[in-house]
């Protein structure tokens, strides 16, 4: 059966993603799987497209209590680009998918992992010193309530008592920390598993690209070893050492 999506997107030559700001329709499942990114046809071509739509219904109620009024449906299209032309076209990448897609599950207890790799794609691909200027209160306080995530709010809000030096610093001195974040998470991901006691093992990568459009049933079901364990503390305890770095002060 034929699906659709109707949707209003903004795109300029500076983005690196088109951004779909508003759903309009949806035929029934069709947002299923990738939430950051949607797979789009653009003068014949698939191009992957940022959804910040999913989003459009808190930054409005977000809004709507700092102000006496109801903001207008182009207030919203302005803060959600301003937001994603800032923040998302850096923090988010094609990339990290799977990562991010096994952080969403409780079930991996990694959620550490996403915060440390959207944080550290920001700072590593972001023009910081244009983002230190876009910064205003919308935009902190949309990373505190729209999209809670604590440490591009402390990033972002310690960006505005830097000067330039400073901010152009901080890539040379946290570069090294995106090899660090993959070679933990690439040994996570080669950590044996099985489905049952005693049953037989294979590497976690082969469970979960296996079962990509069903890893809650991977995370629900593997045996959680002391091995799995043992490298799933590690790379929370690096992802955490990510985010410290780089808020870390000069």
């Amino acid at each position: 059966m034929a699906t659709f999506y109707l949707y209003r997107k903004h795109s300029d030559y500076s983005d690196n993603f088109p951004m779909v700001i508003e759903d309009i329709y949806a035929s029934p499942d069709y947002m299923s799987g990738e939430p950051r990114f949607l797979k789009l046809m653009d003068y014949g071509k698939e191009v992957f497209s940022i959804r910040l739509s999913q989003f459009r219904c808190a930054t409005e109620n977000m809004l709507s209590n700092s102000s006496e009024q109801t903001p207008t449906s182009r207030e919203v299209d302005r803060l959600l680009l301003k937001v994603g032309r800032n923040i998302f076209q850096s923090a988010w990448h094609d990339d990290q998918n799977l990562g991010m897609a096994m952080s969403d599950l409780p079930g991996f207890r990694i959620s550490h992992f996403r915060e440390a790799a959207e944080l550290l794609y920001l700072t590593l691909t972001a023009d910081l010193c244009d983002l230190r200027g876009a910064v205003d209160e919308d935009i902190r306080r949309f990373f505190h309530e729209v999209y809670p995530h604590k440490p591009i709010y402390s990033f972002i809000t310690q960006t505005l008592d830097q000067d330039g030096n400073q901010l152009m610093l901080l890539p040379k001195r946290t570069k090294n920390l995106k090899q660090l974040l993959a070679k933990a998470f690439l040994n996570y991901l080669q950590t044996p598993v099985s489905w049952a006691e005693g049953g037989r093992e294979e590497p976690l990568f082969k469970r979960v690209l296996g079962n990509y459009f069903r890893l809650d049933m991977v995370a629900d079901n593997i045996v959680q070893s002391e091995q799995l364990c043992k490298r799933r503390d590690r790379l929370e305890k690096v992802s955490q050492h990510v985010i410290e770095s780089i808020l870390l002060k000069p």
